[in-house]
């Protein structure tokens, strides 16, 4: 698995890039994101002011405000942003825009609330594929998901195409697909190291954060069907394990673990939501990867992972 240095920070023209199978036309540098031609953006992302909904904010880790037709969010001296209908973001800076910061919660909260407005089951995880096969890591942010990705990747033949937002989506057949996401992964110092990457030439996700942006890739050409769903979690075991779930204990684990990126429910989003986890479950062999709590290596968790993986 090969990397290369993240894109030049100081180009801030209007662009299009492609993530989930979408056009994402911007005027905000979204670093990281694979560009395109340009064209019409099937999401557009726009520096503009935009009038405030009606009642009062929310604190659920950021100030936010939500309808069934928009969701507004706060960031203190950083920007105020609006995600509408699933096609429009607007963004009104505080003071001189840091677009680094700008477009990490663009990334990070914004498009996945745009994803879920359209419909589209985003989920906090990875996706590795290798051939016409993908496998989904499902998990809460912080338990080691991209480390033990990153690690497998790093010693087989599988390829991470997907990270921190995951889409998966109908392929019309009755199987499932996880189509390619961001241009990049976001990884720890220490974990690049144990990877035997720099993390010096590597370039900070946004001001204040020692995570760097890490490009992954190259993308298969069509999406591969998912055969397996793992969710991972960590509890007070000896070792990292795996085990079945059936149909009922995979939703019950995805609805638990799956890390909906956004409050949904006030979008009117949920019930869709809901329905697409139950179908998900009930079609996608579904397991459960467990790791210690304490005392235990992102490689140890990695190897246990790359032993369970189909052929």
């Amino acid at each position: 698995m090969t990397f290369s240095k993240s894109p030049d920070v100081r180009d801030k023209r209007r662009k299009t890039y492609f993530a989930f199978g979408l056009n994402i036309s911007s005027e905000v540098p979204l670093f990281g994101l694979r560009e395109q031609a340009e064209g019409p953006g099937d999401i557009e992302v726009r520096l503009r002011p935009f009038e405030e909904l009606a009642g009062p904010r929310v604190h659920s880790g950021l100030r936010y405000r939500a309808s069934a037709e928009a969701l507004q969010f706060d960031v203190d001296r950083i920007a105020r942003f609006e995600v509408r209908n699933g096609r429009q973001i607007s963004v009104m800076p505080e003071g001189p825009p840091d677009f680094r910061s700008i477009g990490f919660f663009i990334r990070s909260v914004a498009i996945p609330a745009a994803l879920h407005q359209r419909s589209l089951l985003a989920l906090r995880g990875s996706v590795i594929v290798r051939g016409q096969c993908a496998v989904v890591i499902i998990g809460p942010a912080g338990i080691g998901k991209t480390t033990a990705a990153l690690f497998v990747c790093a010693q087989q033949d599988w390829r991470l195409v997907a990270d921190d937002v995951v889409v998966i989506q109908p392929m019309g057949d009755g199987r499932w697909s996880a189509p390619p996401g961001y241009g990049d992964t976001t990884v720890w110092p220490d974990a690049l190291r144990r990877l035997r990457l720099e993390p010096s030439e590597y370039v900070p996700v946004r001001r204040g954060v020692l995570k760097r942006h890490v490009p992954i890739g190259p993308f298969p050409p069509l999406n591969s069907a998912i055969s397996r769903i793992y969710v991972y979690r960590s509890a007070v075991v000896p070792k990292p394990v795996v085990e079945p779930l059936d149909a009922f204990s995979g939703y019950r684990a995805l609805s638990i673990r799956c890390g909906a990126c956004l409050p949904i429910a006030q979008m009117s989003c949920e019930a869709v939501f809901r329905q697409q986890l139950l179908t998900v479950s009930s079609t996608v062999e579904t397991r459960l990867l467990t790791r210690p709590r304490r005392g235990s290596s992102a490689q140890a968790t990695a190897e246990v992972l790359r032993n369970e993986l189909p052929e």
